[in-house]
């Protein structure tokens, strides 16, 4: 097994999709690192807008991550290709979103700390 050193300042959560990558959310960072399925790190796969907080990831068919912020209550989506995440969509931030799926018709569920 190989140790890959991400962001020292994250709190990372993790998604790992049906080609095999690893997709780690870097809270702190306000990034995504991509570990491939042959073992290539992108330390920098995605970014997010300044003062982003991604703290949850899921992914579509197509190859799209979203990732939810828990301080805006904002999700993000990052293409395939990676680099700069977008806003899709918006919860209320002060019901302290925490994790979000989605699920193969495009319906999100997010779970929050409070209604």
């Amino acid at each position: 097994m190989e140790h890959f050193a991400l962001a020292n300042t994250s709190w990372p959560t993790a998604l790992v999709e049906s080609r095999g990558a690893v997709y780690c959310s870097n809270d702190r960072a306000g990034t995504i690192s991509k570990i491939s399925g042959e073992g290539k790190l992108t330390e920098t796969f995605a970014s997010f807008p300044l003062g982003s907080k991604p703290i949850a990831l899921s992914a579509d068919t197509r190859g799209r991550l979203y990732a939810l912020d828990w301080r805006t209550g904002d999700i993000l989506v990052v293409l395939r290709e990676g680099g700069t995440a977008v806003r899709f969509a918006s919860v209320p931030p002060e019901t302290l979103p925490f994790s979000i799926t989605r699920e193969y018709r495009g319906v999100f569920f997010i779970w929050r700390r409070r209604a």
